[in-house]
């Protein structure tokens, strides 16, 4: 997608920042970026499960806000602490780090997809839309920090900022009763095809340049 600037941050950056710094010099030596990376295979379990014990009962749904939360949270501090203790793993971070995104966002979806049978295609085209914009950043990946930010003119969303949009809708599933609006799925549907056909049509003449300085 674009590439962030101080200007223009992610819409929660500066209060994750603010986070970051005050809890990060407290942690104790055995919380390491490693593993709160790879706590999130723990969240996305959760996850799973709660979505499995939704379908008798809507409100496990509070389950999976919750771990969102504790994902969002280990995201923030992971890469945080490696640059803290200058650990290293920038390479392996950057990698587990955004996989672990896409494995928690996979697991928010399959497990919709399970407890709301009425929604399933527009929750799978969701999905798909999703995953796209994870592919199309990742390819777009340069060494001038492209990252996976969705930006424009005013303000830029990253992971963390989507991750509490994704939560603002499962409270409104479970206050629906599991039985949302079906237009507010196909209103997101919109957003995210007119994001994907930004962003790719951007990185593509971006790339384009980039070929024609080259020759």
């Amino acid at each position: 997608m674009d590439k962030k600037s101080v200007e223009n941050p992610n819409i929660l950056e500066p209060i994750f920042n603010k986070f970051k710094n005050f809890v990060v010099p407290k942690l104790p030596p055995f919380i390491t970026t490693y593993n709160l990376t790879l706590i999130s295979l723990l969240w996305s379990a959760l996850i799973l499960f709660a979505g499995f014990k939704a379908k008798n009962n809507i409100k496990w749904l509070y389950l999976i806000i919750i771990a969102v939360i504790l994902h969002i949270i280990t995201d923030l501090l992971d890469g945080a602490v490696g640059r803290y203790r200058n650990t290293g793993a920038i390479h392996w971070g950057y990698f587990m780090d955004h996989t672990m995104d896409i494995i928690l966002f996979d697991s928010v979806f399959i497990s919709l997809f399970y407890c709301l049978p009425s929604y399933r295609f527009p929750i799978f085209f969701i999905s798909i839309l999703i995953s796209q914009m994870f592919f199309s950043s990742f390819l777009s990946i340069d060494s001038n920090g492209l990252d996976i930010s969705s930006c424009n003119p005013l303000f830029c969303i990253g992971p963390g900022d989507a991750l509490i949009i994704l939560d603002i809708l499962l409270f409104y599933i479970i206050q629906s009763k599991g039985k949302p609006n079906i237009y507010i799925f196909y209103i997101i549907i919109l957003l995210l095809i007119f994001i994907n056909i930004k962003k790719i049509y951007n990185k593509q003449s971006l790339m384009y340049q980039k070929d024609i300085k080259h020759n």
